[in-house]
């Protein structure tokens, strides 16, 4: 009787990179903040908050930036107004000087005058005293860039929920054929239930990456609260293993736990500024 086939090889967890940068206190991003320290009040330095994160997303995908490319444009810019007012610092050229350095850190790197590009077509309400030229827009980003290096102390190893998603979701994610809930796996026809899944976490943590999330949760805690809003949105439960889950992705419940609230919270402040997102009604349900 010839021997079982051994199981695939598991995709390893990621370890955290040497020079990965600390994580921003939640208690640094309350109020006050330097911003509504300025007078801001919190409702307009949300709503600048916002479309940072827009311009960011816009520009960066002009720029055809991978995902990675933008989260690592929003953390930078994101950790950088954590201690710095938006009152004070130009959110355009900080969100270039952002995009310029992630796509260098990313290996995918972009020319100056195709980020300066981007951002002017990525659909600024009009600046006062009109648009700086093309060469003041440019020395802006490059002076913002700089500052950017300094404030994060050149730890520049950034760590993203989609690296250790990625084997959460081969080694946990439900098989095909779960059927319940809201995935349908059972429909003829349907998707197999782990494909609709783990596109259901991709895109929640996608959607994540570009917020302040990012910056004060463990990478691992953001991909595992993803996979359990998922797994609530399909109402499945998680494929069992030799360990829990959350132990394998080296996640601490409690910090899954703020994770998930965090990821909730993210789109129930979103549904007052109408912001569509994949899954996003059904993460609200969920």
């Amino acid at each position: 009787m010839d021997a079982a086939a051994p199981p695939p090889p598991r995709r390893p967890f990621p370890s955290p990179p040497p020079d990965a940068p600390p994580l921003v206190p939640r208690s640094t991003l309350a109020s006050p903040t330097p911003t509504t320290a300025d007078g801001v009040p919190p409702s307009d330095e949300a709503a600048a908050t916002r479309e940072l994160d827009a311009l960011i997303a816009a520009a960066g995908a002009s720029l055809s930036l991978n995902p990675a490319g933008l989260a690592t444009a929003a953390s930078l810019a994101h950790s950088f107004y954590a201690t710095r007012s938006l009152a004070r610092n130009d959110r355009v050229a900080v969100a270039g000087g952002a995009l310029f350095l992630a796509a260098k850190l990313e290996e995918t790197p972009r020319t100056l005058s195709s980020v300066v590009a981007a951002l002017q077509g990525a659909g600024l309400p009009p600046r006062p005293g009109g648009e700086p030229s093309a060469a003041a827009a440019a020395d802006a980003v490059v002076t913002a860039e700089r500052a950017l290096l300094y404030a994060s102390g050149f730890r520049l190893g950034l760590e993203h929920p989609f690296r250790p998603l990625l084997p959460l979701l081969a080694a946990h994610a439900p098989v095909a054929g779960g059927g319940g809930g809201g995935g349908g796996g059972g429909e003829a026809g349907a998707p197999p239930q782990h494909t609709t899944l783990a596109q259901q976490a991709w895109n929640l943590v996608a959607e994540s990456a570009p917020t302040r999330v990012a910056i004060s949760h463990p990478p691992a805690a953001v991909a595992g609260a993803a996979f359990v809003v998922a797994l609530r949105v399909f109402a499945a439960p998680p494929r069992s293993g030799d360990v829990p889950w959350w132990a394998d992705a080296g996640a601490a419940p409690a910090d899954v736990a703020d994770a998930v609230d965090a990821l909730l919270g993210q789109y129930e402040a979103a549904a007052g500024v109408g912001k569509e997102g994949t899954g996003g009604g059904d993460v609200a349900r969920a």
